[in-house]
Order: structure tokens, then C-alpha cells, then sequence
């Protein structure tokens, strides 16, 4: 039995692989001030002590945002074999910028160059999903 797989599985599953890495980011910056401020499991329970190093949480919060249309829209491309080479390499785009935003927010975090890479990704993505909405209404599907 041969199957055939749209694509748009490959940026789909570069994105999960960045949540993955900004998830392994995070659970080794956690344990790393865990152990340097000597922070105990029920200080943190109780609100007593808190996390400072927030980049990565607040970073791997943020993939669960605007990337949650990327998912949908890739998925809907997929399904209806809509996935030309523009809506392609635009969702590859999408994940180079998402990969740049990563970068920066979970090192230095420039906010302005955070911003643009933030602005752009996003709206290439209100982009992609504006050509696929015109080729639903025009009956180009």
C-alpha cells in the first residue's frame, strides 16, 4: 500500500521540531536555576520563590499563539491539495522567521529585531491564509 503525504508536512513538522527544541531550552534553563538558586519543588509550590529566567517559558508559550493557524492552515492545504509551491515555500518562510524569532527571544532579546521578525512571520501567515480563503471564494479548489 503506497500513500501519498502532502508536503506541507515538512515545514508542519519543522515547527514541531522548534517547540521541541525551546521545550528542551526551557526544561534545562528551569533544572540550571533550580540547583544555582538552590530552589526547592515546595518554595515554588507554596509561591515563595519564583523563576527570573522567563525567556524560554515565555518563548515556548508564545509557539502556541500565532503558529496555531500556521498548523491550521497547513493541515487545510493538505487536505485540500492546495499546497502549490507559493503557499510552500511561504510556510517555509514562515518557519525560517518563526526560527529567527526563537533565536533571538531565547538569547539576547533584541525587542525591536524580535518585533520585525514577530510582524513579518506573522504576516506572511495572514498572507497564506488570505490566498487560500481567495481560492476557496473563487472556486479555485
Amino acid at each position: 500500500l503506497h500513500m501519498s503525504y502532502s508536503r506541507m508536512l515538512l515545514p508542519v513538522s519543522a515547527m514541531v521540531g522548534l517547540t521541541g527544541t525551546v521545550w528542551f531550552k526551557l526544561f534545562v534553563d528551569r533544572i540550571g536555576e533550580l540547583n544555582r538558586r538552590k530552589i526547592t519543588p515546595e518554595k515554588l509550590k507554596s509561591g515563595e520563590q519564583k523563576f527570573e529566567d522567563v525567556q524560554s517559558s515565555d518563548h515556548f508559550k508564545n509557539l502556541f499563539e500565532v503558529p496555531v493557524l500556521f498548523y491550521t492552515l497547513c493541515g487545510a492545504l493538505a487536505l485540500t491539495k492546495a499546497d502549490s509551491d507559493l503557499q510552500y515555500y511561504a510556510a517555509w518562510t514562515f518557519v525560517g522567521l518563526r526560527v529567527g524569532h526563537a533565536y533571538i527571544h531565547c538569547t539576547y532579546n533584541n525587542i525591536m529585531q524580535r518585533l520585525y521578525v514577530y510582524l513579518s512571520s506573522t504576516l506572511l501567515l495572514f498572507g497564506m491564509w488570505a490566498v487560500f480563503v481567495a481560492q476557496i471564494a473563487t472556486g479555485r479548489l
